[in-house]
């Protein structure tokens, strides 16, 4: 969707999308979205290749590719902000793994949208285990994925 209409009425000239794109379709964005918008447009890069487009494409493991991410994102430094790895609910951490490698090489942060609670994938691990300085974890107070302490529900104790 074109920025424009949206926010320079609201006084924002920046916004960064958040994974819409990824390696294999990028410059298309670039061309429709970035390169057309009077608003300032950053981009997260998708872990998948074909981007953030519906269940089938971002479970798809054979297209997520840390080393393809970091390339393109290293053709277009100061223009892609970080890696995005979004709504992966495979029982393994490959949708990570691939986004840290390219995260890494690419030298920006990752932001994991971890979907599914899988229990072999406990958020403390990626917290702890996978996450480098930097990185993001967003929607942290859903609640869906143990982010919110049961007996609390993320309220301070008395």
């Amino acid at each position: 969707m074109p920025p424009d209409g949206f926010t320079f009425r609201n006084g924002v000239t920046t916004v960064v999308d958040a994974g819409c794109s990824g390696w294999r379709n990028f410059e298309d964005f670039k061309d429709r979205i970035i390169d057309r918008s009077k608003t300032r447009v950053l981009a997260m890069l998708n872990i998948v290749g074909e981007g953030m487009r519906e269940g089938r494409f971002e479970q798809n493991t054979f297209d997520m590719d840390g080393e393809a991410t970091a390339k393109m994102a290293l053709r277009y430094p100061g223009l892609v902000v970080g890696i995005k790895t979004a709504h992966y609910n495979g029982n393994d951490w490959i949708a990570v793994d691939q986004a840290e490698i390219a995260g890494t090489r690419a030298n920006l942060p990752v932001m994991v949208d971890f979907g599914g609670d899988r229990p072999n994938r406990p958020l403390y691990d990626l917290l702890t285990k996978k996450f480098r300085p930097g990185d993001i974890y967003t929607h942290m107070y859903s609640g869906l994925r143990q982010e919110q302490d049961p007996a609390t529900m993320g309220r301070k104790r008395a």
